[in-house]
């Protein structure tokens, strides 16, 4: 008994090693005509069977049919991207249909965990 125990205990430290060692991406999205979809979007569950992003209220998420990648707001789709990619594609963004999405589309670069902020 005292000897499966250890084991368990053994084999959730080295689960618990590995989960805290792996760290999820994050994605800033730039260059966005709306200026409030601009940020760090961090990773929140998943969506389609992939990782979605947060930021604020704006959502980085894998769609999965025409547009395979987008971001929206609760106004609606702000930008679009039809590649389709385990992680949310740099470039190839265009211009959403719902209210407030504004030229140009922005451009999405993954970042460190704890990105530093500037002074």
């Amino acid at each position: 008994m005292k000897d499966s125990l250890l084991k368990i205990a053994f084999i959730f430290s080295i689960l618990f090693f590995l989960s805290s060692t792996i760290n999820a991406q994050n994605y800033e999205v730039k260059g966005a005509g709306t200026d409030d979809a601009n940020g760090i979007y961090i990773p929140s569950g998943k969506k389609n069977g992939k990782t979605q992003y947060k930021n604020g209220k704006y959502t980085l998420f894998y769609k999965g049919c025409h547009a395979k990648w987008m971001i929206i707001s609760p106004d609606g789709n702000l930008y679009r991207n039809k590649k389709d990619s385990n992680t949310p594609p740099e470039n190839g963004w265009e211009k959403g249909c719902g209210k407030g999405s504004l030229e140009p589309a922005p451009t999405i670069l993954p970042v460190a965990e704890n990105p530093q902020k500037e002074n």
